[in-house]
This record gives structure tokens, C-alpha cells and sequence, in this order.
């Protein structure tokens, strides 16, 4: 295994905060805060990620990770807001697992059809269980 510089003293693993956001017409935060990752599986509708003067388009099927030297707002599209989930996280392992994913996929805002099928399942069953 890599040298990926894990830490005694730092939880391998450890979430900050999760949530859900559906379907707020004029929804904006910023990609992270802290020293944290933020990932984020957007489920439906659509929005922009920007960062500088680079602008990513956010739809419907993306997931996004985004690291705290990388921060940006995230902005939802007014007439399709975004329905999406988030985990802001932290932790020597996580951070070197989302990094290799983003190397992996080529960018931090990426298309993956079997994390959402994952994420739905569970929508269905937590609104089934919770409504």
C-alpha cells in the first residue's frame, strides 16, 4: 500500500455533517468549508458549480467531491433545482480514498449511474420508513 501519510491521532473516517436539499429554487452554498471534502450525489434537476472563472454544469445522475483547497458555490438552477445528497467529511483515509476516485474518474464532478442506483434505493426506502 501507498504511504498515504495516515495519522495515529486522526479519525480514518469521520463525518461532519449530511443532509438533504430538495428541490430549493434559489439553493446556494459553498462547495466545503473547513479542512473538509464535501461529497455530494445529485439525484435530480440541475445547477453550477463555480470556482474562478470555471463553471461546471451540475445535472441530474453526477456526483461531486470537492476538497478544501478547490471551493467554489454551488448554485441551483432556478426553473430545475438540484435535488441532491451531501456528507461533508474529513480524515486521513477518506480524503486519500476521494482523491484516487477523483483521479480515477478524471475530474470532481463525474457521472456514475451505480453510486446514484444506490443512493435512489435508498431515497425510497428512507421516505418510505420516515414519511
Amino acid at each position: 500500500m501507498d504511504n498515504i501519510g495516515i495519522s495515529a491521532l486522526t479519525p480514518p473516517f469521520l463525518v461532519r455533517t449530511s443532509g438533504w436539499v430538495r428541490n430549493q429554487t434559489y439553493h446556494s452554498t459553498p462547495g466545503t468549508k473547513d479542512n473538509d471534502v464535501m461529497l455530494t450525489v445529485f439525484l435530480s434537476g440541475k445547477g453550477t458549480y463555480v470556482r474562478g472563472r470555471d463553471r461546471q454544469i451540475i445535472s441530474s445522475g453526477m456526483v461531486g467531491l470537492v476538497f478544501p483547497e478547490e471551493r467554489g458555490v454551488l448554485a441551483a438552477q432556478p426553473t430545475d433545482p438540484y435535488s441532491h445528497l451531501y456528507c461533508r467529511f474529513n480524515g486521513d483515509y477518506a480524503i486519500y480514498l476521494a482523491r484516487q476516485i477523483v483521479v480515477t474518474q478524471g475530474s470532481n464532478f463525474f457521472s456514475s449511474d451505480p453510486i446514484i442506483n444506490m443512493f435512489l434505493t435508498c431515497k425510497v426506502w428512507i421516505i418510505h420508513e420516515f414519511s
